[in-house]
């Protein structure tokens, strides 16, 4: 990322999100800055968080501007004084009273139900989510609009109902721990739901509504801008329809039912609803999952002698990244979470230490993925440990997504390896042969690449020395 993220700053060692209010709407806002934690020690991350808080408070101004005072006139008029700050059940009553038949009136509610979050610090991102939520129902029947503002007067009054799906989430990351990337697709998996079904509480849910969210899902587009890809999912997948444009792939929509099922019955095991709706629903994905392979000494040879040369490129960290893989067998997302302070020292030499730490935005994918794996000879002898001590703490660029996308148009169009089943993983699949070539025990290489193994015996004694898992890596060769 270049230049300056924007709307952040550091207090201490934790990024916070701070943006100045507009002058025009200072009075309507009450405060001159939004400010909150990120709730991270990671730029990378922050900047992230930031952006969609950011884009969140963009829509929020425009909303505003675009007739903030007569809205709030419009929810003093149901007989709400928001100035004294109004209770749920004042609120509500003053929306029984509303003429919500008119479009107009209705439109005016949606924003004086959003100011009124706004004033009581509800977050942007749950505040837009119900602004837009409101948006899809503004031609619907009065029954079901009005459900939506009586849900945006609980969330600005702190008094949201604790059954419904979102609260089971919270439920669920209490309960499972999950690591900070299932989290994140986690809660996009449950705004998604809670845009198709906005004003059902968790017990309402029927296997009915499941299946509307299987359908949706499957009918969402794939590589869309950001301003679509904000739309509510019924507006998302009507505009995929319309557009003609290609859509997700099954396994994608797959991920998220999955999740919003684990969720659910993550809460049904704890008696927090009364069944599990979602059991036994599935999304059916047709053809065979892509084997990954290794990679053949030629092909090994040639990508080993680009890394090498490469040492001295621009970016000589996508260098080293390919390098440790190749003589770790280590993930890639393992490899680009590594600071400097996770590269050590131990009797037999080198190793780096694999570790997960949420608050920086590291987590693992197993608990055996917690593990120190030494470094090989070979990397010594190129450098690494040079190379580390000239870094800043962030050895590598977590953005994986943009690495992934430099290393794959490498491998196929100029080492021109385009087997499908050929990809960044596929080293670590051959790190997996030579420890098997070279003798390894398997119990010894599942070690080195945090795989669990076989039989109960396994889990007796403090696992494999690092003595001994120096001695296996001088045994590789490639």
């Amino acid at each position: 990322m270049t230049g300056k993220a924007p709307h952040i700053s550091r207090v201490g060692s934790v990024w916070y999100y701070s943006r100045r209010v507009p002058n025009d709407l200072l009075e309507t806002v009450g405060k001159p800055f939004w400010r909150q934690s990120l709730r991270t020690k990671d730029k990378r991350e922050a900047s992230r968080l930031a952006a969609t808080i950011a884009e969140n408070h963009d829509e929020l101004i425009d909303r505003m501007r675009s007739g903030g005072g007569e809205a709030l006139e419009a929810l003093k008029n149901t007989g709400v004084d928001v100035s004294a700050g109004a209770s749920k059940e004042e609120i509500h009553d003053g929306l029984e009273r509303a003429k919500v038949a008119d479009a107009k009136w209705r439109d005016r509610l949606v924003k004086a139900g959003m100011l009124e979050a706004n004033r009581l610090g509800v977050d942007v991102n749950t505040m837009m989510g119900f602004a837009r939520s409101a948006d899809a129902l503004m031609n619907e029947a009065h029954d079901g609009f009005a459900k939506t503002l009586e849900k945006l007067a609980d969330t600005a009054t702190g008094n949201a109902t604790t059954g419904a799906i979102t609260g089971l989430l919270d439920d669920w990351k209490r309960t499972t721990e999950p690591a900070r990337k299932t989290i994140v697709e986690a809660e996009a998996a449950v705004r998604r739901f809670n845009e198709l079904h906005p004003d059902l509480d968790a017990n309402e849910i029927t296997p009915a509504h499941i299946r509307d969210f299987r359908s949706a899902l499957l009918g969402m587009p794939k590589h869309v801008s950001r301003k679509v890809s904000a739309l509510p999912l019924p507006s998302l997948v009507k505009w995929a329809e319309d557009n003609q444009a290609p859509l997700i792939a099954p396994q994608s929509a797959v991920k998220m039912l999955r999740l919003v099922k684990a969720i659910l019955a993550n809460a049904d095991d704890a008696g927090l609803i009364e069944s599990n709706p979602a059991a036994g629903i599935t999304i059916k994905v047709r053809g065979t999952v892509v084997e990954r392979l290794p990679f053949d000494a030629g092909q090994m040879s040639k990508i080993l002698a680009n890394a090498r040369h490469a040492r001295s490129s621009a970016r000589p960290g996508d260098a080293w990244l390919t390098l440790l893989a190749s003589y770790t067998g280590a993930r890639q997302a393992e490899l680009a979470n590594l600071t400097k302070a996770d590269i050590k020292q131990d009797p037999g030499g080198w190793h780096i230490s694999i570790l997960d730490d949420p608050e920086n935005g590291k987590s693992l994918k197993t608990e055996t993925s917690r593990r120190d794996v030494p470094l090989h000879p070979e990397l010594i002898r190129l450098g690494f440990v040079k190379f580390v001590g000239a870094s800043e703490d962030d050895l590598f660029d977590r953005n994986a997504a943009a690495f992934s996308k430099r290393w794959m148009r490498w491998l196929r169009d100029e080492a021109e390896i385009t087997d499908r089943r050929l990809t960044f993983h596929s080293l670590r699949h051959t790190f997996k042969r030579a420890c098997r070539d070279a003798g390894v025990l398997e119990e010894v290489h599942d070690a080195l690449t945090g795989h669990s193994g076989g039989g109960v015996g396994r889990s007796y004694g403090r696992g494999v020395s690092m003595d001994r898992l120096h001695q296996a890596i001088r045994l590789l060769k490639f």
